[in-house]
């Protein structure tokens, strides 16, 4: 027979547990944050670097009208796996058998980001987000590609033979 523990000692276990994990999650946030102030650092030192060179050029340029270049592209903020399993469900939610193109998997995403409380990503990163995830599923097998690679036709898709079948059995 074992020994129960009493409910007020489960508690302060459990509330020791909750609070030790949330120590580790912050530790690691801040090992991030000072990695970025890092970063952060060295960017300015770099930009500063340049522009004491920029300084020294015969061809005089004020630096302040040179307009910083952001990342052309930035990644979506949804879940883990959200897109993918987007791309199957809208492909399993058709009932024909006629290949789907990539620009209507690209709207059905595009819409569901309303879903989410993010900053809404505009329709080329969403396409291109779509596209990586069609790659993706199609090396995987659970997609079918209808056109070839290499040309500038629309992307057909379908779901894989195997996949039509367990979601045939899903709906009925």
């Amino acid at each position: 027979m074992t020994n129960r523990i009493p409910p007020s000692l489960n508690w302060l276990i459990d509330k020791r547990a909750r609070l030790s994990g949330d120590i580790i999650k912050t530790k690691k946030a801040l090992s991030k944050v000072q990695d970025l102030v890092d970063k952060l650092k060295t960017l300015e030192s770099d930009l500063a670097a340049v522009d004491q060179s920029l300084k020294l050029h015969n061809i005089q340029v004020d630096v302040e009208n040179i307009k910083p270049i952001r990342p052309q592209l930035k990644r979506l903020k949804l879940p883990h796996g959200y897109i993918n399993n987007l791309v199957l469900t809208y492909l399993r939610s058709r009932n024909d058998d006629k290949p789907v193109p990539k620009s209507e998997i690209v709207n059905f995403v595009f819409n569901k980001q309303f879903e989410f409380d993010m900053e809404l990503a505009t329709h080329f990163q969403v396409s291109f987000s779509v596209r990586q995830s069609l790659g993706r599923l199609c090396l995987l097998g659970h997609i079918k590609r209808y056109h070839r690679l290499g040309t500038d036709d629309e992307g057909l898709w379908t779901l894989a033979d195997h996949l039509k079948s367990t979601a045939q059995n899903q709906d009925n």
